[in-house]
Parts: C-alpha cells; structure tokens; sequence
C-alpha cells in the first residue's frame, strides 16, 4: 500500500496483515517531537516521518511483520543514511534499513515515528571549518574559547624564559667581574 498523503512511502507485508488498512504518512518539519529529534540528531540532518495505519479510520498497530520503504530525501546521499525509530521521549534507535531502488527498506512489527538520517562530514581540508559544522573568522574566538589562529606546537613561556636567560646573564656578569677585582 502506498501512503494516501503522497510522500512516497509504502509498506507491504502478507494480506491478513494489512487487509482493510490504509497507510498514512506524515512529513514532520515542526513540533516538540521534531525538536527532541533534531537534539538527539545533531550531528547531521534528518527528514522525520509519522506513519500509521488506519482500519475503520482508527490508528492500529501491525499484528506482524512488514516491510516499509521510505524513498531517500533529495539532497541525501542513501548510501550514507540511516533509519531511526523514534521513541516517545524522542530518543532514537537505529533500524537496520537497505538501500534498494532508491528507498529505504525496512521491517519492522510497528508503526509511528521514523527519522531518515545522514550524517554532515566536515571536510578537513576545507579552512573555514573547526571541525563541528560551525564556522568561525580568523582571531574570531571558537566554541573552545580559542582562535582560529594557527597552532605552533610551542606552548612555552616566552616571558619567563626570556627573564630567566637575563638574570643568568647578568649573574655572569657580575662574577666575572669580582673575580677580575680579586686577581
């Protein structure tokens, strides 16, 4: 069966199970549930689903195994996603799911809250990125109350080493001279 709101996503399974249902899925862009999601999932993006199935326009659960398919988001690379169950505290827990004809093939016994996601790679060749998907300006403080400055592997003290060599160099100088007033 297909979704009646036309996101494209299907579910199939043996017609004892799904006799007389209908699939409805949901796009969430928006709502508490889709906020819980995107803290647990903030290391990428996400497009978050809510399906169910309706019998007699009542919401029910499948009574066994079906396979859903959930086409992959323009923008997305499939072969990078991942499928997560939401729960109702908006936790997450992975799916396995396979990359087939351009959807995500799953199996699962019930229906509700899923989260097609991809992780965002930083590339670290790219200069205007630290590393956690932020950018910052050059002398431009980071998250870590640093710069963007470039590191030079020397953390010394240059005032204090600089003192120290002045000190010793003048406690040179001054045995130097009483041992010339002593000869």
């Amino acid at each position: 069966m297909t979704d009646v709101t036309g996101t494209g996503v299907t579910v199939t399974g043996k017609e004892s199970i799904l006799n007389g249902m209908e699939l409805e899925a949901n796009l969430l862009t928006s709502g508490d549930l889709y906020d819980k999601v995107k803290e647990s999932l903030k290391d990428g993006k996400f497009t978050l689903y809510d399906m169910y199935l309706l019998e007699n326009n009542l919401v029910v659960q499948p009574d066994g195994t079906i396979t859903v398919s959930i086409p992959v988001p323009d923008g997305y690379d499939g072969a990078k996603c991942k499928v997560y169950c939401v729960n109702a505290d908006g936790s997450v827990t992975e799916i396995t799911a396979v990359l087939k004809d351009g959807k995500l093939v799953l199996e699962t016994d019930q229906m509700g809250a899923f989260a097609v996601y991809q992780p965002v790679a930083v590339d670290p060749s790219d200069p205007d990125e630290n590393g956690n998907g932020t950018t910052t300006k050059p002398d431009e403080p980071d998250n870590n109350g640093g710069t963007d400055s470039p590191q030079t592997g020397d953390n010394s003290h240059v005032v204090l080493w600089f003192t120290v060599s002045l000190l010793s160099l003048a406690t040179l100088t001054v045995l130097g001279r009483k041992k010339k007033a002593v000869k």
